[in-house]
C-alpha cells in the first residue's frame, strides 16, 4: 500500500475509533443519569426499565435496518444518516421536559448509534490493514477504555452539581465534530454497492442458511454472558454474600478492566492461534474459570474477575470471521446476526432475572458459562462447516 492510501486508511481507522467512543457515550450515561432522570421526572424502577428496553430494541433493531441500507446507499450514506439521527435526537433530549419526551429522544439516539455499530463491525474488517483481527480488537478496547473514563468522569462532575444534561450536551457537540470530519474523508464502498445480487436478498432468505444461525448462537450467547457479568455479578454478591456497593463495585470494575486491558493483546493471539480457534479455546476457558468462580462461592469471586482474560478476545474476533464466512451481502447479513444476537443477550439476562427469584442467585448465575459453552459449541460448528465446504474446493480443484 502507498503512503497516500495508508494516510487515507488511517483516517478510516480514527473514524471507527471515534465512532466507539459515542456508542460508550451513549451507553454509559444512560446508566449514570437514571437517579437524576427519577428525581427530575418523579419516575419508578418500573417506567426505568421500560426506557432501557425501548433503548435496547432501537438499538437491535436499526442495526438490522442499517445493514439493509448499507446494501443500497453505502457505508458514508448510512454513517450520515445515523449522525442526524443522534444529534437531531439529543438535541431534542436536551429540551425535554416529560417523561415520554426521554424515551422518544433516546430511542432517536440508540437508532443512531446503531447505525454506526453495523458501519464498524463491516468496515473494520474490510480495511486494507495487517491484521484485521487487531484492529477489530483495539477497536473494542476503545470502548472499554472510554466506559471506564466516563464512569469516573461523569459520577465526579454528578456529585459537583453538574445538570445531567451537560453530559448529552457534550456527546451531541463531540458527534457534531465528528459529522464534519466524516465529510471530508473518503469511506471505501463495496464494489457492488446497489447492484442486483445485493437487492434481491431477504431477511427469510438469510434466516433459511444454517451459518446465520451458528452465528447468532456464537455472538448472541457471548454477549448474553458479558452483558450479563454487567447486569446481575452485582446483585449475586449482594445476594449471596451481603457485599456493600463499594465491595460490589471492585469485583464488577476489575471484571471489565481486566476485559479491557486484555483486548490490547487479543487480536494478536487470535491472529496466532486461529481466528475461529482462538473463539473456541477461550469460550471454553471463560466457561471453566467462571465455573470454577461460581463453584468456590465467595473466595471465587476474584477469580470470576480475572476470568474476563479469556473474554477479551472473543466479540472483536467474531465479528472479523464474519466478511471470510459470507462473501455476498456481508453488510446485509452482519446486521441481521447484530439484530439476533442483542436479542438473544436481553433474553438470557430477562431470564436470569427470572430464575434469581425461582432457583436462587447462584444457580441463576450458571446462565452465564451456560452461554459460554453455546458460544464454544456455536464457534465450533462454524468451524467444521467451514473446513467442510474448504475441502469439498479442493476435491474440486
Amino acid at each position: 500500500m502507498t503512503n497516500k492510501g495508508q494516510n487515507k486508511t488511517g483516517l478510516v481507522v480514527f473514524l471507527l475509533f471515534m465512532l466507539y467512543v459515542i456508542q460508550a457515550m451513549s451507553d454509559n450515561f444512560k446508566g449514570i443519569v437514571i437517579p437524576s432522570l427519577k428525581m427530575e421526572f418523579g419516575i419508578n424502577n418500573t417506567q426505568i426499565g421500560y426506557f432501557l428496553i425501548i433503548s435496547m430494541l432501537s438499538f437491535a433493531v436499526f442495526q438490522f435496518v442499517g445493514g439493509i441500507l448499507i446494501e443500497k446507499y453505502g457505508k458514508k450514506k448510512v454513517l450520515q444518516l445515523g449522525f442526524i439521527l443522534t444529534i437531531g435526537s439529543l438535541g431534542l433530549l436536551l429540551i425535554s421536559k416529560s417523561y415520554f419526551a426521554i424515551i422518544a429522544s433516546l430511542f432517536g439516539v440508540n437508532a443512531g448509534v446503531a447505525m454506526f455499530g453495523v458501519v464498524v463491525s463491516t468496515l473494520g474488517p474490510a480495511l486494507p490493514v495487517a491484521s484485521t483481527a487487531v484492529l477489530m480488537n483495539m477497536i473494542a478496547f476503545t470502548y472499554g477504555a472510554s466506559a471506564t473514563v466516563i464512569q469516573k468522569v461523569s459520577g465526579k462532575l454528578l456529585l459537583q452539581g453538574y445538570d445531567w444534561r451537560n453530559f448529552f450536551g457534550f456527546m451531541m457537540a463531540f458527534s457534531a465534530v465528528l459529522f464534519v470530519y466524516l465529510m471530508f474523508i473518503k469511506i471505501p464502498e463495496s464494489e457492488n454497492l446497489g447492484s442486483e445480487s445485493n437487492e434481491k436478498i431477504n431477511l427469510m432468505d438469510v434466516l433459511k442458511d444454517k451459518m446465520v444461525w451458528l452465528y447468532i448462537g456464537c455472538l448472541g450467547f457471548y454477549l448474553a454472558s458479558e452483558m450479563g457479568t454487567g447486569n446481575w455479578f452485582g446483585n449475586y454478591m449482594n445476594e449471596a454474600y451481603s457485599f456493600n456497593p463499594d465491595a460490589r463495585g471492585f469485583y464488577v470494575s476489575l471484571f471489565f478492566g481486566v476485559i479491557t486491558l486484555g483486548r490490547l493483546a487479543g487480536g494478536f493471539v487470535a491472529e496466532k492461534v486461529g481466528y475461529l480457534k482462538s473463539i473456541i479455546v477461550f469460550s471454553l476457558l471463560s466457561c471453566i474459570s467462571t465455573s470454577i468462580g461460581l463453584f468456590m462461592g465467595k473466595g471465587g469471586l476474584i477469580v470470576i474477575s480475572c476470568s474476563a482474560i479469556f473474554f477479551a478476545l472473543i466479540f472483536g474476533t467474531i465479528l472479523t470471521t464474519v466478511g471470510d464466512v459470507f462473501k455476498k451481502n456481508v453488510s446485509y447479513i452482519t446486521g441481521v446476526i447484530l439484530m439476533f444476537s442483542y436479542l438473544v443477550s436481553t433474553a438470557v439476562s430477562f431470564c436470569i432475572g427470572i430464575l434469581n427469584d425461582i432457583v436462587g442467585v447462584q444457580a441463576a448465575y450458571a446462565m452465564i458459562p451456560l452461554s459460554l459453552i453455546i458460544c464454544c459449541i456455536s464457534a465450533s460448528n462454524i468451524k467444521k462447516n467451514v473446513e467442510y465446504k474448504l475441502s469439498n474446493v479442493n476435491k474440486v480443484s
